[in-house]
Order: C-alpha cells, then structure tokens, then sequence
C-alpha cells in the first residue's frame, strides 16, 4: 500500500503573503517620511523660529500624538501596554538596555555630539521622540502587521516577523533625514544605527508582548545622546 501526503486544495502561498507584508510595511514608511516632510515643511515657517525646542517638538508631532493616543485608549493591550513577558525575558532586556546605551551614548561622546545632543533638546529626545515613535512602530505598526500575519503563520513566528519588519522599516524611515539639511555621512550612520536598535526593540516587542521595554530603551538612547 502506498500513501501519499495531504495536500490543502488550497495552499496558501505564505513566502509571497510575508513578503507582501513587508512591503507594505515599507510603503507606509515611504508615506510616513512623506506626510512627515510634508507636515515640517508646513509647520516650521510658522513655528520652529520662534519656539523652544521642547513645544516645537510637541507642534511638530501633534499630528501623530492626537491619534495615537486615542488609540491607545481604545486598544490598549493591542498597542503593547501590558506588562506581559517583561519578567521572563529580564535580563535580556537588561543587557539590551545597556549595550544599547553604552554603543550609542559611547560613540556620541567619541564624535563630539550629534545635532541632537545638548540639554535644550533633552525633554524632546528622551520623553517626546521615543513616546511617539514607539507607539507607532512598536505599536500601531506592529500590531497591524502580527493580525495579517498571525492569518497563516504561528503566533510566535508571526510577532517576530512584526518585530523584525517593523525594526527595518523604521531604521529605513530615517534616511529621509536628508531633506532635512542633515549631512549625508551623518543621515547614512544615523539609518544604521535606527535599523539596528529597531530590530532589538522590535524583538524585545515580539519576546514580552510588551511596548514599556523599547520605550524605555529608546529613551535612555535619546538621553545618552542629548547629555553627550
């Protein structure tokens, strides 16, 4: 007797459903930088003169802040604020935590500063910048891509995907820094390093199903950065 392996009469093509996931991700990030640039350019005329840093911050990402914090209120848990895993995976975190800290703030240090560095960008860098990027990417973004993916993939691979797609596209994202007047050479080493450290974020999301551990990670960067 011969047997023969069941098949679906319907495979799902999952390579070509992730890929397409990423690539979605990716066109939003393009759209982001876009409505982004397109938001300063609007705004900064009538704002970034004449503001500190800190409100100019605020101006800057309200059109981000608004929304996101109603949905943070209205799927809390979904956005990642919950403990959940935090405990188990505490010593990796503790060990991202610090060499996080310690190759961003170290290398700052070496470079003399970056155009983010100084007290006056402080409560921006540490407290604004990584509350709303966080809550997009790590949030919004990853919970958006773990509900496509978790359709045909298991429920750990799919929230590692999120993580990692998330991650990429975010470090990505920064490269639009250019049109902003940035050096190339600084643009170019700042994608790196946001690329890098998403991936860490986006898999500490995907580890603790939590949103605290790269909040808090990004800001304790943010704050090496603007001390150095």
């Amino acid at each position: 007797m011969t047997h023969t392996l069941a098949t679906s009469p319907h495979p799902r093509p999952v390579v070509l459903y992730t890929a397409l996931a990423f690539l979605a991700t990716l066109l939003f990030s393009v759209l982001f930088a876009l409505v982004n640039y397109a938001n300063y350019t609007w705004l900064s005329p009538l704002f970034e003169r004449q503001t500190n840093p800190t409100v100019w911050g605020l101006i800057q990402r309200a059109y981000l802040i608004l929304p996101c914090a109603v949905i943070a209120v209205w799927r809390p848990r979904q956005l990642g604020f919950q403990i959940g895993k935090i405990r188990r995976y505490a010593l990796m975190l503790a060990l991202m935590l610090v060499a996080n800290v310690f190759v961003v703030g170290g290398y700052t240090l070496l470079a003399g500063g970056t155009p983010y560095s100084g007290l006056n960008m402080l409560f921006n860098e540490a407290v604004t910048v990584p509350l709303v990027e966080e809550v997009v990417w790590r949030g919004v973004v990853f919970a958006a891509l773990l509900a496509a993916l978790r359709r045909f993939l298991p429920e750990d691979r799919a929230a590692m995907l999120s993580g990692l797609f998330s991650g990429i596209c975010f470090g990505l994202l920064h490269a639009n820094n250019a049109f902003f007047g940035y050096p190339l050479s600084f643009v170019a080493l700042q994608t790196l390093n946001a690329t890098v450290w998403g991936l860490v974020y986006g898999i500490a999301r995907a580890k603790t199903g939590s949103l605290y551990p790269s909040i808090l990670m990004h800001a304790a960067m943010n704050l090496a950065v603007a001390l150095a």
